[in-house]
């Protein structure tokens, strides 16, 4: 039993490389439920590949920064306010709209609050991959 554990503490162990999740064509949906899974993608390293259309909470992946690629320069994402359906309130979509878009890069913030606001529920606007690397200074790039 010893040999084993000697042979354990001295074994060098290759590091597991990141898990790769492919998003395609995600239509979105609850902010809390996207919020809690992209902030444990980015405890874990876990690297996102989207792939075709990418709507409304989707969007949040922008947090993944470096983890975050793209299939190729068409990729969409759509972007619009969040919807409080319950309760169904002005107040309450403000507030989950300001916590959504602070999982996007500045330039991105910025961008959003110009273009889309706080009332644009369901006319999303898009952004492909190739205007979001370029607007990001590429911040992100495309999955090789």
């Amino acid at each position: 039993m010893a040999a084993v554990l000697s042979c354990l503490a001295t074994a060098t162990f290759a590091a597991k490389p990141p898990q790769v999740k492919v998003v395609r064509n995600d239509v979105g949906g609850v902010v809390q439920n996207y919020a809690p899974r992209i902030v444990d993608y980015i405890r874990a390293g876990t690297k996102v590949k989207i792939t075709g259309d990418c709507k409304s909470a989707c969007t949040m992946y922008l947090a993944l920064d470096q983890n975050l690629c793209f299939d190729n320069p068409n990729v969409t994402l759509h972007f619009h306010a969040v919807s409080a359906i319950f309760p169904p309130t002005t107040k309450a979509s403000d507030r989950m709209t300001k916590g959504m878009v602070l999982f996007y890069p500045p330039e991105i913030q910025n961008w959003f609050w110009q273009q889309v606001g706080l009332r644009n529920y369901y006319g999303a606007k898009p952004l492909t991959a190739a205007q979001i690397i370029r607007a990001t200074g590429n911040r992100y790039s495309y999955c090789s």
